[in-house]
């Protein structure tokens, strides 16, 4: 479970950073 745990957060921080679609955000940097 803690695995899946930082998985999780993994995602939720690459979504705050990128956004929904990263190479959308990246292209547009």
């Amino acid at each position: 479970m803690m695995l899946q745990n930082i998985r999780v957060q993994a995602l939720d921080v690459d979504d705050l950073i990128f956004g929904d679609s990263g190479e959308q955000t990246v292209s547009d940097r």
